[in-house]
């Protein structure tokens, strides 16, 4: 058996020399033929000595990276540039949760569906419009119902996106998504919930006894985001000045767990005050903190205000988890955490408080991001017309 001397294995690509007369083999393995299960390969004999086959091996692996190194497009499937091209490339391109929704569709629907036809076809319109028509007519996989164009539509925005990539790395020469009228869903508005006074006490008091309580009442009182309240450490509490600095979240990166940021813009990087009453609930909690940190070797190593109950960074997600259980038991309308911010601005806002003043404690980038709230309080409207009837009578 020739040795593998010199062998690269990199997200399942694994490329390598092997000797043959006069010279040497360069073998690059780029994955598995969908339709035969077997390994596909890209070749190159090299006359040369081992260091000039090697240089020659490194481009080629540079020109795969680069989606540059492609078998003739008219002799391979559209599911094959899919799996071996565009996926690759929109691994690097975005986050890794919106990287796994690309790659659910595609091998949930796409692949299955338009995958056999070759890249020489699919310039045709026919094939993408029959492959709409198909999935519209078919409804939902577990045959529940119809889709929604909103669905269509993603599904079409991501066919599109793979014939864009297909054309800009000259693997087809036109989009057929060109000629072909996109589903158009209607918006649909999301439902913003919020509490008034009377409930947001009521989950409050009933969640005195909770781990979640300290968490729950800061954040209706601040309006923070959950990335935020989970990365918010105790050298951003200012207990003189009932002050709370804002400055980074917790994300989850794929392989490395829940990770530290910036926050992504200047004005989600802020300060606000809070009342003595939080200040009052926050070092109520720091105590209990200290009391497990004497007892716990280890405990909260970044200093965190709300970390796991063993010390380490809180998911969001069980943020969001854990309230959604807690709050099943009480005599309550359903809404989630992320409710509790809004409940924050729509209390600011029933109080009589500018909408400049929300946007900044809230970190929104414009005021147009905060007039969603204007409609939400019942009466405001009306407490305004009074007003004006008061002045001009």
């Amino acid at each position: 058996m020739s040795p593998r001397p010199e062998n690269l294995k990199e997200g399942g690509r694994v490329a390598y020399l092997k000797k043959v007369d006069k010279g040497w083999k360069i073998i690059i393995e780029i994955g598995t033929d969908p339709r035969t299960g077997k390994r596909k390969r890209k070749t190159r004999i090299v006359r040369d000595i081992k260091s000039e086959a090697e240089k020659v091996m490194a481009d080629m692996i540079k020109q795969y990276e680069n989606g540059d190194l492609l078998v003739d497009a008219s002799n391979i499937t559209f599911g094959e540039y899919v799996i071996y091209h565009y996926l690759p490339d929109k691994k690097n391109e975005v986050e890794y949760r919106t990287y796994k929704e690309y790659y659910n569709l595609c091998y949930k629907s796409i692949i299955p569906g338009l995958g056999k036809v070759t890249m020489k076809e699919i310039v045709k319109p026919y094939y993408v419009k029959k492959y709409l028509d198909g999935i519209r007519e078919r409804g939902r996989l577990d045959g529940s119902g119809d889709l929604s164009e909103r669905t269509l539509s993603y599904h079409y925005i991501t066919i599109n996106n793979i014939l864009e990539h297909a054309v800009r790395y000259e693997a087809i020469q036109k989009n057929p998504c060109s000629v072909i009228k996109p589903p158009n869903p209607k918006k649909k508005k999301k439902e913003i919930v919020f509490l008034d006074f009377k409930e947001a006490k009521y989950v409050t008091v009933s969640l005195k006894d909770n781990w979640l309580y300290p968490l729950v009442f800061v954040d209706l009182n601040s309006g923070m985001r959950r990335g935020e309240l989970a990365a918010l450490q105790w050298s951003d509490i200012k207990f003189n000045n009932n002050l709370i600095h804002i400055q980074r979240s917790v994300y989850r990166k794929k392989g490395e767990g829940l990770k530290f940021k910036k926050t992504k813009r200047l004005t989600s990087m802020r300060t606000i005050n809070v009342s003595p009453k939080v200040i009052a609930v926050l070092e109520e909690h720091r105590e209990e903190q200290l009391k497990i940190k004497q007892s716990m070797e280890g405990y909260n190593p970044h200093d965190l205000v709300f970390p796991l109950e063993n010390g380490n960074i809180l998911d969001p997600d069980i943020i969001t988890k854990r309230y959604k259980r807690a709050i099943k038991k009480l005599d309550i309308k359903p809404h989630t955490f992320n409710d509790l911010r809004h409940t924050h601005a729509s209390l600011l806002l029933a109080k009589g408080f500018s909408m400049k003043v929300i946007q900044e404690r809230l970190g929104h980038t414009s005021i147009e991001t905060t007039q969603i709230y204007a409609h939400l309080i019942p009466g405001v409207q009306k407490e305004a017309a009074m007003a004006l009837k008061d002045i001009f009578e």
